[in-house]
Order: structure tokens, then C-alpha cells, then sequence
């Protein structure tokens, strides 16, 4: 096959990452992990994998961000002439022919439409719910469950883990943004794929397990709503990201008018809830703050490949 399945690494479950491995092995898809400088310890249970199934590796010598280490692995299967990537987290196992699926489907819509990616379906592998896929509209937020009724839902992005798509496209529309560091890069990257006239699809036959946030809580308002939580580190990111898009000119402002309550009523539940509450809260000022003051980034200024 002339797809590269890259799975960016850092402090890895091994057992769950092998787990990733042999389902991708059974599909005849290629590998290459990009390692952002895991412990030695670890680094050598992801050699002893990397011999097991033979597959290639990226070692960074710091943490250069998942961004960082997605667009190396883009220019390595360029050079080794790959037409397609797939991007899986350390914590996305695919269902046994979801790369399939997705290739399928996106060479059925690339018959019929100009297509920046296609996207797996992730379902929590703690309590087996199903995700689905967003579209925005009239500042409101359309979400498509997939219900058997559809095979795949048009939307406007896509979590980064599942991606299938082009380089000819990436190098169409530019490297995924490397100062986002870790959070809402996809987000980014689709607004600015959309930006540039491409579709974005997600599939609904496509399935893969995946882990949303460290920790989930829910909360009852009239129903129960879910809150994926991660640690107070990564909420900075999420927050300075989101805030630094909001001044961006090709993101949707039909986004912006839903996510900044959504972004008040966050601040409201970490500050009243979620432990530890003074360090959410100082990681989400410290976000607003440094969201405010980033780089205003065009189109034009996102490096291409």
C-alpha cells in the first residue's frame, strides 16, 4: 500500500501501543513512529517493537510538540515516496479494516469533490460511546451521529487521530502549525484546509478506539453532560490555542460564537469542581492572556512542504 501510518509517541502505554501495532500490521499498512523523547526506558520497549514488527522510527531528542513530530513524519514519507498518511494517537487502536474504509471513501469523494481528509469514528474505549462529527452553523453546534443511515457526514474538522489523507494535499495547504505545540492543531488545520475551498469528511464506517481526555466527568444540567479533562498543563494549551484562532481570518466565526461561551462555562466548572481548581485556574488565565498576545498567523505565512 502506498499509505504511512505515523503515530506520534511520548511516555507511551507499551501494551496499548502494541495492541495499535498488530492491528495495524494486519492491514498491511507501513509504520513510523515519531518517539518525542521518551524516557530511555521506554525508548527501548519501542526499539524491541519496532524490530518485532518491522517497522521505521523517528527519535526526537526533546519534546518538539505533536505538531512538530507530525510534520517530520510527513516529510519522511515524502521522501520515501508515500502518497498517503494516516495519523493515530498513542492511545488509538483501528477497528481491522478501518484504514480500508478510509481509503475506500476517500477515493469515492475524491471523485466528486476537492478533499482535504476523511476521519475515522473514535469510540471511547472506557465505556464503548460512540463520538461523532461536528458542523457549525449559524453559531450553533450540528452534531451527526452515526446512526446507520450514513456512511459518512461532510463536517468542519476532525481530531488529528484517524486522519487519512494526501501529501499532495498537506503540500497544497501547509504544514500542520508546529507553536500550537499539542492542543486544537487539527482544528487549526481543518479552518485553514476549509479556508482553501477543501472538503472535510468524517466516516462513519471507519471505527477505532480511543481514549478523549485523561479523565471524564459528568455533570447534570436537566442531562447529563460529559467533560473530558486533562491536566493543567495541557487546559493551558487548549486555552491559548483556542483564543489565538479566535483572531485568525479563515476560522469560522460561526465557531467563534459557540465556543466562547463554551469556553466561559469551562472556566465556571474547572474554577468550582474539577481538582486541583487553583491550578486549572491559573493554566486557563495564563492561556487567555498568552492567546491574546499570539502571533496573528495568515494563511499565506503557514509554511508549505
Amino acid at each position: 500500500m502506498d499509505v504511512l501510518v505515523i503515530i506520534v509517541t511520548y511516555q507511551p502505554d507499551i501494551p496499548l501501543l502494541e495492541r495499535i501495532l498488530l492491528s495495524v500490521n494486519k492491514q498491511s499498512s507501513d509504520v513510523l513512529i515519531v518517539d518525542n523523547a521518551s524516557s530511555s526506558l521506554l525508548q527501548t520497549a519501542i526499539k524491541q517493537l519496532t524490530k518485532r514488527y518491522i517497522l521505521s522510527a523517528l527519535w526526537m531528542e526533546k519534546n518538539v510538540g505533536v505538531a512538530s513530530a507530525q510534520n517530520k513524519g510527513i516529510l519522511w514519507a515524502k521522501n520515501k515516496r508515500y502518497r498517503h498518511v494516516l495519523f493515530l494517537d498513542q492511545d488509538s487502536i483501528p477497528h481491522h479494516d478501518m484504514i480500508l474504509k478510509l481509503r475506500q471513501y476517500y477515493e469515492m469523494l475524491s471523485g466528486k469533490n476537492k478533499v482535504a481528509v476523511v476521519g475515522a469514528l473514535a469510540i471511547d474505549m472506557r465505556d464503548h460511546s460512540k463520538g461523532y462529527f461536528v458542523h457549525f452553523e449559524k453559531g450553533q453546534v450540528v452534531r451527526h451521529y452515526c446512526d446507520g443511515r450514513h456512511g459518512y457526514y461532510s463536517c468542519d474538522f476532525l481530531i488529528s487521530s484517524g486522519m487519512f489523507m494526501a501529501i499532495s494535499t498537506l503540500e497544497e495547504i501547509g504544514f500542520f502549525e508546529e507553536d500550537l505545540f499539542i492542543d486544537n492543531i487539527d482544528l487549526e488545520w481543518c479552518f485553514r484546509a476549509k479556508a482553501h475551498g477543501y472538503g472535510i469528511y468524517g466516516i462513519c464506517d471507519a471505527h477505532m478506539q480511543h481514549c478523549l481526555g485523561e479523565k471524564v466527568y459528568k455533570l447534570w444540567l436537566g442531562k447529563w453532560l460529559r467533560f473530558y479533562v486533562h491536566s493543567p498543563k495541557r487546559l493551558y494549551y487548549s486555552t491559548r490555542n483556542r483564543i489565538a484562532l479566535y483572531f485568525r481570518a479563515y476560522t469560522p466565526r460561526s465557531w467563534i460564537i459557540q465556543d466562547i461561551p463554551r469556553m466561559l462555562f469551562r472556566f465556571i466548572i474547572f474554577m468550582l469542581l474539577i481538582a486541583p481548581r487553583k491550578e486549572y485556574i491559573k493554566m486557563m488565565v495564563k492561556g487567555v492572556w498568552d492567546g491574546i498576545k499570539y502571533p496573528r498567523c495568515v494563511l499565506q505565512d503557514v509554511k508549505k512542504l
